[in-house]
C-alpha cells in the first residue's frame, strides 16, 4: 500500500499521458476505447493498493453509490489532498454523475488542485472549486470518496543512484514531464536519471547531490 505522499506523486507523474486505453486495461482488463476518467482513478487506487469503496470501476460515482462508498463519502467543502472528487456537469446533481479525478492540494475549503484523466483528451492538472465549476445546468462539484493510506513514515524515501522500484518511476516520469531528460522509464536509478535530477536541482537552487530526498521531493512533484 502507497502512502499519500507517494500516490499524489504517482498522480502528478501521469500528468501529460494521453493513452487512456493503458489505464482501462489496469482497471476493467481490456483497453477501452470509452471516456478513461474513472479507469485513471481506478488505477491510482490499484497501483497504490488503496483502501477505497467504489474503485476500480468504469463510471464516475455520484450519491446513487453510497450504498457501496458509505462512510467515505466526502461533502464538496470538505476535500483534502488524497480524496477522489466528482462532478456534475449536465443537471444530474449529486445523483448524476460525469466526472472524477483525485485531489492532490487543497487550497481552502471548496478549493483544490487536481489531477485528471481523460481531461481534453489527457491526464491534466486542474483548478478546480465550487465556484468555477458551477455551470448552468450542473452543481460542479458534488462530492468525492476518502480513501485510506498506508501510515507515513516519513515522505518519501532518500532515492539515489542505485535504487530501483517505485520512487524511481516516478522520478524519471517527473523528469520528463518537466523536459529536463527524454529516458526510457524502467525504475532503475542510473546515470541518466542522477545527470536528470542534478540538473533539476541546479535550476531550482538545490545543492546538486543527484539525490531524490527531503527538498528534492517536494520541489521535483510540486506543480
Amino acid at each position: 500500500m502507497w502512502t499519500l505522499n507517494e500516490t499524489i506523486a504517482y498522480a502528478k507523474s501521469q500528468v501529460g499521458q494521453t493513452n487512456g486505453k493503458v489505464y482501462a486495461k489496469i482497471a476493467v482488463g481490456w483497453e477501452s476505447p470509452y471516456d478513461w476518467c474513472a479507469y485513471f482513478c481506478s488505477t491510482i487506487k490499484i497501483k497504490g493498493q488503496l483502501d477505497c469503496p467504489y474503485f476500480p470501476n468504469g463510471f464516475a460515482f455520484d450519491k446513487r453509490d453510497l450504498g457501496v462508498i458509505g462512510d467515505r463519502w466526502v461533502e464538496p467543502r470538505d476535500l483534502q489532498a488524497g480524496d477522489f472528487i466528482g462532478f456534475d456537469w449536465d443537471g444530474g446533481g449529486q445523483w448524476g454523475g460525469d466526472h472524477v479525478g483525485y485531489v492532490v492540494q487543497r487550497v481552502a475549503a471548496g478549493d483544490y488542485w487536481t489531477v485528471e484523466g481523460n481531461c481534453g483528451g489527457a491526464v491534466r492538472l486542474k483548478h478546480r472549486t465550487i465556484e468555477n465549476t458551477r455551470s448552468a445546468k450542473g452543481i460542479g462539484i458534488i462530492g468525492g470518496i476518502r480513501p485510506k493510506y498506508k501510515t507515513e513514515v516519513k515522505a518519501l524515501k532518500l532515492t539515489q543512484r542505485g535504487d530501483k522500484g517505485a520512487e524511481v518511476i516516478v522520478i524519471q516520469n517527473l523528469l520528463n514531464l518537466r523536459g529536463i531528460t527524454n529516458m526510457y522509464v524502467d525504475g532503475i536509478f542510473g546515470a541518466k536519471t542522477e545527470a536528470g535530477v542534478k540538473e533539476f536541482q541546479k535550476l531550482v537552487g538545490i545543492y546538486p547531490d543527484g539525490k531524490v530526498g527531503a527538498k528534492t521531493w517536494p520541489a521535483l512533484t510540486a506543480k
